[in-house]
């Protein structure tokens, strides 16, 4: 199942590219790019998941957060908010 999840992410990744107005600023910047997300609601449970387990697993000692915790933790939300809207 892992496997077609990975599929499935790098089809989005090739093929679900939302194309930017031609006088974006950051044309460019990879880091501007956005994607529509067609998963369904359980690959993304899994995502979400994966997340949080991540962010659990990155926390320092006596659970304080840390840097990768707290990047996890954003993801986890952007993650979720997927799910919500």
């Amino acid at each position: 199942d892992d496997k077609r999840l990975i599929k499935e992410i790098q089809r989005i990744l090739s093929d679900n590219k939302i194309h930017k107005p031609e006088l974006h600023n950051s044309a460019d910047d990879k880091t501007t790019d956005h994607y529509r997300i067609d998963l369904d609601t359980n690959d993304i449970v899994t995502i979400v998941s994966m997340f949080g387990d991540r962010e659990v697993g990155s926390l320092g000692h006596d659970y304080e957060t840390t840097r990768a915790a707290s990047f996890y933790a954003t993801m986890l939300d952007n993650w979720n908010r997927i799910i919500l809207d």
